[in-house]
């Protein structure tokens, strides 16, 4: 099921068809599930995160254990250490470049984009302008809602087909929502 991941000011909101559908502000759907039914789900902000930033630290961590080969010998300490210490340099690594929040092509856009609006409007300040081009970052995700098999359809599939027809199988399957062991909706981005 396709739907939009949205960040705000708290946090991330999911929409399907222009509804509300999920949200990271658990208490929020708590609140909104007494009034109005069962409907909506909660989000994890982990999983928000990774579609945000493109990556999953705790799966990079564990394909980096796999890539190490030969575990047999590895007791569950060393594992555990591997994986901390991955962890830790990863996000050290992340600090190094955080100071660098651009890249060179958007020092180039963004140069360029404040000469062009400064010439159409030259009293507005700099400043302003970059704080409007900044704004243009990305905030909403095209996702999936991840799905598990529940089974096979039960009576008609809306094609004239009765499933508990003897002997008849027209390959319709149901479906529901992925939950992740929270209970959060596992989302991945559309690719």
């Amino acid at each position: 099921m396709e739907a939009k991941l949205i960040k705000n000011i708290d946090g991330y909101e999911l929409f399907t068809q222009g509804f509300l559908k999920g949200s990271t502000n658990h208490g929020l759907i708590d609140s909104l599930n007494v009034e109005e039914g069962s409907i909506r789900y909660k989000l994890s902000l982990k999983n928000c995160q990774a579609i945000e930033r493109g990556y999953d630290l705790d799966e990079l961590t564990n394909r980096a254990f796999d890539y190490m080969g030969y575990h047999s010998t590895v007791t569950p300490y060393e594992e555990k250490q591997f994986k901390l210490g991955y962890r830790v340099a990863f996000r050290e690594a992340l600090e190094i470049l955080g100071d660098k929040k651009f890249s060179e092509e958007d020092v180039i856009l963004i140069a360029e984009y404040i000469r062009v609006a400064s010439q159409s409007t030259p009293s507005v300040k700099t400043k302003d302008l970059f704080n409007e081009y900044q704004s243009l970052q990305q905030t909403d995700w095209d996702v999936e809602i991840r799905k598990e098999y529940v089974g096979k359809c039960k009576g008609n599939n809306n094609d004239g087909c009765f499933l508990d027809s003897p002997g008849h199988d027209c390959g319709c399957y149901e479906y529901k929502p992925k939950l992740d062991a929270t209970g959060c909706l596992i989302l991945k981005l559309k690719l």
